[in-house]
């Protein structure tokens, strides 16, 4: 398991701003509603929209998925927002209903 990184006092104080905050969590949120769409070279140039119509590129793209949500816990400041961002994705996709 990696080590978890400590959060400086440059991205604390950041992360007490609520417009800073809410800024982070936008960009976060777009970025995971735009990879649904991008062409990713671990599906083969398929994007992920494209490779979960099929068994073997919803577990490629889940795979893909965890994996973030393992890296997203190790940053304190963005993991929470990382994991929304994760949801998201999988609803776009229709890998959960709600």
């Amino acid at each position: 398991m990696g080590k978890v990184a400590a959060r400086s006092p440059k991205g604390e104080a950041l992360m007490q701003d609520p417009e800073a905050r809410r800024h982070i969590a936008d960009t976060i949120r777009t970025h995971w509603k735009a990879w649904v769409d991008e062409k990713l070279p671990a599906l083969g140039g398929r994007t992920p929209r494209e490779a979960v119509t099929d068994s073997g590129g919803r577990e490629a793209v889940e795979a893909l998925l965890l994996d973030a949500e393992r890296r997203g816990k190790e940053d304190p400041t963005t993991g929470e927002m990382n994991r929304d961002g994760i949801r998201l994705a999988r609803k776009l996709l229709g890998l959960i209903k709600s």
